[in-house]
Formats: C-alpha cells, structure tokens, sequence
C-alpha cells in the first residue's frame, strides 16, 4: 500500500485529502466519502479502486449565496480539476443537507475542514467551509479569486505551504502572537478567560498554521513559493527576514500535484 503525506507536494501536502468512489461515474454517497477519508495521511487503495476510470465527483452546496456569488465559487473552486488538474469534478446541488461540501458566506471567517476531515461529526449537519470575506465590499476581485481557491485546495487536502519544512523560514512565534492577539483569527480573540489563557491560545492558533509540520517518512515535493496555499506575512514574522506580500492563485506546481494527487 502506498501512502501520501498531505502537504502541498507530491507525496506530500499540507491536510488531508478526499477520496472517490466513481463506479458507473456515480456521484459519491455521503457513507462513501466517509470511509474513504479519515487522517492526515492520504491512502490511495482506501480512495478508489485501480480500474475505476473516474472523474471522481464531489457535491457542493451553498447556505446563502446569490446566485452571481454561487457562480463566482463555483468557476474558482473549477479550476483546481480539468485535463491539467485533479481528475474530479465539483457539482453544485441545491441540496445542501447531502453536499459532500457545505459552504457559508454569511460570517467573518475564512475556513474550510481539510479533506476527508469534512466527514468528521463536528460538521454534521454545518457548513465545512466558510467564506465570509467574499461578503466584505472591501475584498477585491484578486483577493476573491485566492480565498475561494486557497479554501478549495484545503478541500483537495492541501495544508500551508509556508509550513513545509523547505520553506527556510523560522518564525518568531512571539513576534506572531503579538501581532494576532485580540484579532478575530483563530483562538486570539477568544472570549472570557484571562488574558494569561488568551495568550496561550493564541500561541496554539500560531504554532498550528505557522510552525512546519513533522513529515518523517514521507517524501516531498520542492518548496512552492508561488503557491496558493502560501499565506502573506510581512518580514518581522521570521528570523530570515522574508515578506510575502503577493496574493498568488493556483500555481502551475499546485495544479501539477492534485493532478498526481487525483490522476485520470
């Protein structure tokens, strides 16, 4: 059996990642999708079978988007598959309650559950992902495109590339927890406890989506600076000195590995 490290590299991304069951090109079933995904290592015999000849698909619902939003969503999300991308397909439904992928706009975060964690019963019966800056005026038309694909990529399984640990980045986590504390991100503005607590929490939220995760045994796929997945940080974050200040969509290395990821 041969195993992936999610990272956002081949044999490795950075979450997890979904699996597919496409008999007769049949749209995958709830109970399907939650066999098939469970950790943070991607199992391809666990995904689909060897002769299954795929797209694999993934429905889609959203809570409360107009139609031109929905659109919007679903055109980004799109262009993660295709010839030169991840042998899938997502298909919007109305049916929201039976999506493999339950999004909301109407709220102040953007988040979404990485892969096959989506199955996990701490979303049964929410949202999976949330895309709450698409309803600000002040996000524009770059910013949208990347939130809508970044989040997607977390749905394919990608984690952040900044974290993998050919970055060449070390971060100053004290520099970062400073900068985030009180801010609605992650556990930083958490309410009653003490500021003692809140600062703690804090540093959990900034080691998680900051520090590089442990991959032994797993090999990788060389550092993409120009990833979707990589967060924008201004040089006082690590000790390198390093700014990423460009909103980057999916990069020809990004859709090269969910290609291999989900081959045709």
């Amino acid at each position: 059996m041969r195993t992936l490290q999610t990272y956002k590299n081949f044999s490795s991304l950075d979450g997890d990642t979904v699996g597919f069951d496409s008999s007769a090109g049949s749209l995958l079933t709830y109970e399907d999708f939650a066999f098939a995904l469970e950790s943070a290592v991607w199992k391809r015999s666990d995904a689909w079978k060897a002769n299954d000849p795929g797209p694999w698909k993934l429905l889609v619902g959203l809570f409360d988007a107009e139609k031109d939003l929905r659109n919007e969503i679903m055109t980004e999300a799109r262009k993660w598959t295709g010839p030169n991308g991840a042998n899938l397909e997502f298909v919007e439904t109305e049916d929201v309650a039976s999506a493999h992928i339950r999004i909301r706009v109407e709220t102040d975060f953007n988040d979404s559950a990485l892969g096959r964690q989506a199955r996990h019963r701490k979303f049964s019966g929410t949202h999976t992902m949330r895309l709450g800056y698409l309803s600000n005026s002040r996000t524009n038309r770059r910013q949208r495109k990347r939130i809508i694909q970044h989040e997607f990529g977390h749905v394919l399984g990608l984690r952040h590339e900044h974290q993998h640990p050919d970055s060449g980045l070390t971060w100053r986590t004290n520099e970062i927890v400073a900068d985030h504390l009180g801010k609605n991100w992650g556990k930083c503005n958490t309410k009653d406890v003490t500021p003692a607590q809140l600062e703690k929490l804090c540093e959990e939220s900034v080691r998680s989506f900051y520090l590089s995760h442990s991959i032994s045994g797993h090999k990788l796929a060389e550092y993409d600076p120009d990833s979707v997945m990589l967060y924008t940080f201004p040089a006082s974050f690590n000790d390198e000195g390093v700014e990423v200040s460009r909103l980057n969509l999916i990069s020809p290395k990004d859709l090269d590995f969910a290609k291999r990821l989900y081959p045709a």
